[in-house]
């Protein structure tokens, strides 16, 4: 406790923001921290590391009696040092929106608040103090031979893990036969089931840092300097007229004469400037057909799509048509005369018939749009329904979720009222639980398999 409040009031004191303020900030960045993490975030704290949330698969455990047992899968969270961190982490610093809106503290404050974090934490931790979070866990540094700070050891606290398992936390380990254990799990060797709670401490290490070197000086030795001889005779200023003379001297008779090297003919070297290489002539014509292509394409693909649209409006229309018509008497050349009466009671008789085809063409068509419009709120909505007979557990989940795997949530959501998952008592009410609560989604293929290996431990 007190280790706590002396980081809550270095921190008011660094941020200058009052204790009640710097407490309530820590709260709802806790709170932050958390819903984050169990979207599929990753956060980053300067200066500590990042923060993701890992999943454990499901295995097989053997303790020291001989007993295998099925564990869940689980999920822990990971720390990793800022150096290592992926390109999709999410920095502290872009909670101040969300801190302000839920404590009524400008964003100023917040982003000041923020800052003081890691800046705290470097000054405790370079004087190697422990440091408690509340409400997340405690930091103890590492130090080296040398003396020097090499990292640190994190020991979530047991409210943070089971916030984040929150999703498995309803799953105990189940006792299963050797024989009856899936080839394709893993077989892990535990001295007792009790070990699986113990909540083991994280240790993160950081790069050590490098000495800074300092640049060698380079000896002026190094660098000789020629400096001309000094003669008493007065130095001759060369001239044109000699180099020319010197140039037009004939070779002695025993040598042959040495030839001027030849310029390079100018045709090769200014041929390439000519030439613009990153211009091509048919380049142009190219790209312009490629592009009606690619805009004819388009088209036909929207065309094709505004007729798949359109089709069912047509066949209904042509539908109600053809039955209007069918109703509708054909014209006689002859007609007997009727008296008045009759001819209103035909009337009437179309007149109805009219209207009918009309409403059931009407109700035809409402209950799809009806079910259109509130098939995207159903899953998230909590359901109560009474059981009649033929109801099935797998039949719910597939018309709320999507999917008949699901039906291990419904069953787990009331244990209290059903017993046997495949004899449910017809007349009971029971809820269906809102898809958020336990990550369901019929299009996440890790959701069902979640669900599958639920199954399979309520069946063993």
């Amino acid at each position: 406790m007190l280790q706590e409040e002396l980081w809550y009031v270095r921190l008011a004191e660094l941020s200058a923001v009052q204790l009640e303020t710097s407490q309530q900030l820590w709260r709802a960045l806790c709170q932050q921290v958390e819903q984050r993490l169990l979207s599929g975030l990753s956060l980053t704290f300067p200066e500590i590391g990042e923060w993701k949330l890992e999943e454990h698969r499901e295995y097989v455990a053997r303790t020291a009696d001989g007993k295998q047992w099925l564990i869940p899968p689980r999920l822990t969270l990971g720390l990793r040092p800022v150096e290592d961190r992926g390109v999709t982490s999410l920095s502290i610093d872009l909670l101040r929106d969300a801190l302000s809106e839920a404590t009524h503290v400008s964003a100023e404050q917040v982003a000041t608040w923020l800052r003081a974090i890691p800046t705290l934490w470097r000054a405790l931790y370079d004087e190697g103090i422990q440091i408690v979070w509340a409400g997340l866990g405690s930091f103890t540094p590492i130090t080296a031979e040398s003396g020097e700070r090499s990292g640190y050891r994190f020991l979530p606290s047991e409210a943070l893990c089971a916030a984040l398992n929150k999703p498995f936390s309803m799953f105990a380990p189940v006792e299963v036969a050797p024989s009856s254990s899936s080839p394709d799990l893993e077989l892990r060797e535990i001295g007792q089931l009790d070990q699986l709670t113990k909540v083991e401490p994280i240790e993160v290490l950081f790069a050590p840092r490098e000495p800074i070197q300092e640049e060698a000086v380079t000896p002026s030795v190094v660098e000789e300097v020629v400096e001309p001889v000094v003669t008493d005779e007065p130095l001759q200023p060369e001239s044109p007229a000699v180099i020319v003379e010197e140039e037009i001297l004939p070779a002695p008779a025993d040598e042959a004469p040495i030839e001027a090297p030849q310029a390079a003919p100018s045709v090769a070297v200014t041929a390439p400037i000519e030439e613009d290489p990153f211009v091509d002539q048919e380049a142009h014509p190219r790209m312009l057909v490629w592009v009606f292509v690619a805009l004819g394409i388009a088209m036909a693909f929207c065309l094709f799509i505004y007729l798949l649209s359109i089709q069912p409006e047509l066949e209904m229309k042509d539908k109600a048509s053809a039955v209007v018509e069918a109703v509708q008497p054909s014209p006689a050349p002859a007609v007997p005369a009727v008296p008045a009466a009759q001819t209103i009671d035909e009337t009437d008789t179309l007149q109805t018939t009219s209207i009918a085809t009309q409403e059931e063409a009407t109700s035809s068509v409402a209950p799809s749009e009806v079910v259109a419009s509130t098939a995207s709120s159903l899953a998230e909505s909590i359901e109560r329904v009474r059981l009649r007979p033929g109801d099935r557990l797998s039949r719910l989940a597939l018309k709320k979720y999507g999917n008949k795997a699901f039906w291990v949530y419904i069953y787990e959501e009331n244990r209290a009222q059903l017993k046997d998952p495949d004899n449910i008592p017809v007349g009971a009410v029971i809820t269906l639980p809102a898809a958020s609560k336990y990550q369901i989604n019929a299009g996440d293929t890790n959701s069902i398999n979640r669900a599958l290996v639920l199954q399979r431990s309520l069946h063993r």
